[in-house]
């Protein structure tokens, strides 16, 4: 065995194949991320407005036809978040996922 040799036998090259395997993973987790948290922040203005709206729009009958109303929108906030934060979670766990077996 040369003084070069580890133990474990990987080489200089395939630890940099596994450094560049985590960088590639690192950009493609931040941008499937990056849409993700745009989606979740408008989800939640909506549902937030539209909370706003219902509580003006309860003295009013219900929408005269000019669109959906401030329950509608704040029902469909909800949905867009609920399902958001659902693929939120499985990118965690894909991620702690491939980490741990690049890591190997």
């Amino acid at each position: 065995m040369n003084v070069t040799d580890t133990p474990t036998g990987s080489s200089p090259e395939n630890e940099n194949n596994s450094q560049e395997s985590i960088r590639q993973l690192r950009t493609l987790f931040h941008d499937i991320r990056s849409p993700l948290t745009s989606i979740l922040l408008w989800a939640q203005s909506l549902q937030i407005e539209a909370d706003f709206d219902a509580g003006t729009e309860a003295e009013q009958e219900e929408s005269n036809g000019e669109g959906p109303s401030a329950k509608r929108i704040s029902e469909g906030a909800q949905a867009i978040e609920r399902n958001a934060l659902i693929q939120e979670k499985c990118i965690k766990d894909l991620e702690t996922l491939i980490y741990k077996l690049v890591s190997r």
